[in-house]
């Protein structure tokens, strides 16, 4: 319990990142596990209403704030790139920046002084689906999501490098 603050939120740690399950690997699908956070069902996503929301990577804001609306208004950041963020739905200072509702804080992973790096791939097909009842057949889905990462040290203690890449069809 923080007696100093009335913020309403949560921290997704590096643990939740790595092992709790998402449909479609989407990360920001994680905040909805955070008081206060809520989903925006006319777009699916989280709180993406104009000026709602705002995110940050790395102490960097990258929400785009468009009026006509679309889909492709945040950047894209693999949930293998993403080492933990925080979720501020209401109450936070006026450091946090320009957002009527909620902010995303995200921290992406980086080098260390050990190469290391992964590889994933999480594939859904028709196949394993069960019949719609009412359609009363299989309707055809298929996904395909591949992942990697890989960083490491370019000079030990000072300076390193990491990068990631995924592909979805």
């Amino acid at each position: 319990i923080d007696t100093t603050a009335s913020t309403v939120g949560a921290n997704i740690n590096p643990e939740q990142m790595a092992e709790l399950p998402i449909n479609g690997r989407n990360w920001m699908d994680l905040a909805l596990l955070t008081p206060g956070a809520r989903r925006n069902e006319s777009g699916g996503y989280v709180q993406n209403r104009q000026g709602y929301s705002q995110t940050v990577v790395d102490g960097q804001q990258i929400t785009v704030n468009y009026h006509s609306g679309g889909d492709n208004e945040q950047v894209g950041y693999s949930r293998d790139a993403i080492q933990e963020f925080q979720v501020i739905a209401n109450r936070f200072d006026a450091t946090q920046g320009r957002s009527s509702g909620m902010v995303v804080n995200a921290i992406t992973k980086s080098g260390t002084n050990t190469f290391a790096g992964s590889v994933a791939g999480h594939f859904r097909d028709d196949s394993l689906n069960a019949k719609d009842l009412v359609a009363d057949r299989v309707l055809p889905y298929e996904n395909r999501q591949v992942s990697t990462t890989f960083g490491g040290p370019i000079v030990l203690d000072r300076v390193h490098f990491f990068g990631s890449y995924e592909y979805e069809r």
